[in-house]
């Protein structure tokens, strides 16, 4: 399995804290959110390498990277122009060599047991063709609200609606089959993964409720109550899932 970190956004919504800085690498805990996000892949035994696009500030992601613990199977990929969070897993998708993928907006500040998601992708019926790790959202007005049947299968969505359909909203951190990347490089169109891709799976969807920590970390009120809330969860937890 491989892991794609969608990390090329402009950030515009949490500006100005971005004006100068890749909303990957804002602060939290005075560390680079993307840290964050390496800590927790590289503490899963599955994942080989790690892929993470850049285009806004790309100069200093790539800085970041060079000056990282461990460089071996961390991979950049440049976008010149931004493909959409869609269209950059498409044009990984015509790889020669397809796998299982694990994908995330790392503009998201999330805590979670990832080998406890693994194995739910890992367990799931044979039908279904992608895992979603879900949260309970204090905001479901601006997230995807996701409705799921008995058996934890995505049947139904609504993106960002102002009328209330729940809370257990999409986080947007996925594990991609081999086979469902394999049926996007066929899709037309394909800019967003909420939008384009995932509309395709339904009734193929599984998913996995992340209970520790998830906030899209977007806007600047949002920032502000990661960087509140997140310290004493981060203590609370590090040691069991890092090892730290």
């Amino acid at each position: 399995m491989n892991a794609l970190l969608l990390a090329a956004g402009l950030g515009s919504r949490l500006r100005p804290i971005t004006n100068k800085t890749p909303k990957c690498l804002v602060p939290i805990l005075n560390r680079p959110l993307l840290e964050f996000w390496l800590n927790l892949l590289e503490n899963s035994e599955k994942i080989k390498n790690i892929f993470i696009n850049t285009h806004y500030f790309s100069n200093q992601v790539e800085d970041f990277i060079r000056n990282y613990k461990t460089l071996k199977n961390i991979k950049l990929i440049y976008e010149p122009a931004l493909l959409g969070t869609a269209g950059t897993l498409k044009t990984m998708s015509k790889s020669a060599q397809i796998e299982d993928l694990f994908v995330a907006h790392a503009d998201n500040l999330s805590l979670f047991d990832i080998k406890k998601f693994i194995r739910a992708f890992e367990t799931r019926p044979k039908y279904a063709e992608i895992t979603m790790m879900t949260f309970l959202t204090d905001d479901p007005s601006s997230c995807g609200i996701i409705k799921k049947n008995n058996a934890g299968i995505v049947y139904e969505f609504h993106e960002k609606k102002k009328e209330f359909y729940g809370n257990e909203a999409n986080g947007a951190v996925f594990i991609f089959s081999k086979e469902s990347l394999e049926k996007l490089t066929g899709f037309k169109d394909c800019f967003d993964i909420s939008t384009d891709v995932l509309p395709h799976f339904v009734g193929k969807i599984t998913t996995f409720e992340n209970n520790i920590y998830h906030r899209d970390i977007g806007s600047v009120s949002s920032y502000s109550k990661a960087n509140a809330e997140f310290g004493n969860i981060y203590s609370a937890w590090s040691k069991t899932l890092f090892n730290d």
